[in-house]
């Protein structure tokens, strides 16, 4: 019987250290999930060029859009294509926006910036990617 006893104080004692441990865990937990988030800030040169072909987009000027492009975006960019989608994006675009920077990832060699449109009066947004490589823009998609 004395042992039994024993026995039941040594496991109600390891009990009481585990929750005890497990309340500090979730406590620091809390604690630093709580933390505000910082927003990530968009590079500089990614940022600027985001705006500038917005701008172009907004302005109709092909000639401005493709000025930080690479040889191939500007080849593959017809007049004609350019207008064809600056048609249907430019009035959104002449709205007003806001933009917000989600981060960055590399695919096939382009760091891959991401941004969310927030259209003035709108109640969808937009996601808008910008690839760049060596400084120049390899692609720029609004969707």
């Amino acid at each position: 019987m004395f042992w039994l006893n024993k026995g039941v104080e040594l496991e109600v004692e390891y009990m009481m250290k585990t929750i005890g441990s497990l309340i500090v865990v979730f406590l620091l937990t809390l604690a630093f999930s709580a933390a505000p988030a910082r927003a990530q800030e968009a590079p500089p040169e990614a940022k600027e060029a985001m705006l500038a072909m917005i701008t172009a987009i907004i302005e109709q000027n092909r000639s401005a859009f493709v000025a930080n492009a690479t040889d191939e975006l500007k080849e593959g960019l017809t007049e004609e294509a350019f207008t064809e989608v600056v048609e249907q994006i430019s009035p959104v675009l002449k709205k007003g926006f806001k933009t917000r920077y989600l981060g960055s990832m590399k695919q096939q060699g382009f760091h891959v910036h991401l941004w969310v449109l927030t259209i003035r009066g709108e109640e969808d947004e937009m996601l808008g990617t910008l690839s760049m490589k060596n400084g120049a823009v390899g692609g720029f998609y609004l969707e």
